[in-house]
This record gives structure tokens, sequence and C-alpha cells, in this order.
């Protein structure tokens, strides 16, 4: 290989890589708007949930990638019912991921605020001011919630009125735990009274809705794992027979019709397994 070669090879490369480039600095902002846009209502939870809108954008770009690599694989290795198939299953993932991280972060937001509550009382029981109780929690408490926490004392110290933070907070997190804590402090700040004795109740409610909920999924837990097991015997028998009959399962990859069965008794597992999923769906 000679020197024009070598160099027709980098120059080459060079202005595919630059090309690549390029297109994913014009395509990822409208991709990211249009996924945002796509996931509206879950993306605003996640923002109102504090949840760093990095982690949000990285997983709507990951789904695009894969949605477009599923259908392009499908494509070009003759399998396009497949890949059609496997790309608007993908498609529905978004909002089952961004679900789980959001029922993650209110989940961890409920349960500090079980201590949090409890801090309080203990805090305004021994005399301090609300505002400097509030300074005092949110030292002791990690994050998400001292984060929120870190906001209102922000608020109140430039001069923003704690009634109208807290409602402001308790409607953006939308979260029960957090809700029953501000509508204390509210109706304290307006008629006046002793704020320790509800802010423990409230801890005692919540501590209780932990306990429960805990309860709730240690015992649907069996279920869930049944569930997730009978959604896999599908796939073990198709490697099963893969290694007994290599030539018959190869049709059901290789053939149109070998194709379509599949995702048919793909499409049987998914509605099977949403079903198992509404019925193990038991709220307090």
């Amino acid at each position: 290989m000679n020197a024009h070669s070598i160099i027709g090879i980098i120059s080459g490369s060079t202005a595919l890589a630059l090309a690549v480039f390029s297109g994913l600095v014009i395509v990822t902002p409208l991709w990211d708007a249009l996924a945002e846009r796509y996931c509206k209502t879950l993306s605003q939870r996640f923002i109102d949930l504090g949840i760093p809108i990095l982690q949000l954008r990285l997983i709507l770009r990951v789904w695009g990638l894969a949605v477009l690599g599923s259908v392009a694989i499908g494509f070009f290795v003759g399998a396009i019912p497949l890949g059609i198939a496997v790309g608007l299953f993908i498609v529905t993932m978004p909002s089952h991921i961004l679900k789980f991280f959001i029922a993650r972060r209110e989940t961890k937001l409920r349960d500090q605020m079980v201590l949090a509550s409890k801090a309080m009382a203990n805090s305004v029981q021994v005399g301090m001011s609300l505002k400097q109780a509030f300074e005092i929690i949110t030292v002791d408490t990690n994050y998400p919630l001292r984060k929120e926490f870190e906001r209102i004392v922000f608020e109140v110290n430039h001069g923003r009125l704690m009634a109208d933070v807290l409602q402001q907070v308790r409607d953006r997190l939308n979260i029960d735990a957090f809700s029953m804590f501000a509508a204390a402090i509210g109706v304290n700040l307006e008629r006046g009274g002793h704020l320790n004795e509800p802010l423990e109740r409230i801890s005692y409610s919540l501590q209780e809705n932990q306990r429960l909920d805990r309860k709730l999924a240690a015992d649907t837990s069996a279920g869930r794992h049944m569930l997730f097991i009978l959604a896999l015997f599908p796939l073990l028998f198709l490697v099963f027979f893969s290694t007994v009959d290599p030539a018959g399962t190869s049709l059901l990859v290789k053939t149109f019709i070998g194709q379509l069965i599949l995702v048919g008794v793909g499409g049987i597992v998914y509605l099977g397994v949403k079903w198992g999923q509404r019925v193990m769906a038991i709220e307090m």
C-alpha cells in the first residue's frame, strides 16, 4: 500500500467521521425535542421530581438508537417482520423506563419524609422557629429531599413567604407525604398552635404507609417472579428446539411465515405479561 492510498483512506475516514458528527449535532437536539414531546407527561413529571434532565435525555437517546437499530438490523438480515415487531416493542419502552425511575424517586422521597417530619417535630418542640427547623433538618437530610429543603430555605431567605414556597413545592412534587407535611405547616402558619403534634402524627402515618407498602411488595414478589419466568418460557423452548432440530427451528427466522409466527407468539406473551401486571397492580 503506497502513500497515496494511505492518505486517501485517512481522508475518507476523516470525512466520514465529520459527516457523522455533523449529522449528530443537527439531529440530536431535534430528536431530544421530539422524544420529550412524545413522552410529554412523563418527561414533565421526571423534571418536577428533580431528576437530572441529562438522565432523561440519555434514556431517550438510547431508546431512539435502539428503535432505529432494530429496524435496520431486521432489514439487512432479511427479517423485516421481526425487526418491525422488535422496533414497535422498543417504542413502548420509554413509558415503562420513565415510570420506573419516577416511582423509585417518589418512594425515596416518601421514605425520607418519614424521618424529616419527625425531625421537624422535634426541632419545633425544643423552641426553634420554623425557619430554623428547616435549616437544621436540611443539613441532616440526604438527597433528593435535601435539594427540595435547600430550595425552600433559599426562597424564604430571599423574602418569599414560607406558605407560598411550600405550596409551590407541594404542587410540583404532588406526593402525598409532602402534601400532608406542607398542609400541617400551612395550617399552623395560618391559625397558630403547636406544630410538633400534627407533625408527629404525620410521621407516624407515613411510617405505617411505608410499612404496608413494603409488606405489599413482599407479598406480591413471588407472583412477579413467576410472571417473569413464564414470559421467558417461549424463548427457552426456542433455544431448546434449536439444539434438537436446528434446521427446522431456523425456518422460524429465515422464512416470512416463520417470522410472522414468532411475532404472533411474542405479541401473545407481551399481552399476557401486561394482563398479569394489571392483575397484580394492587394499590393501597
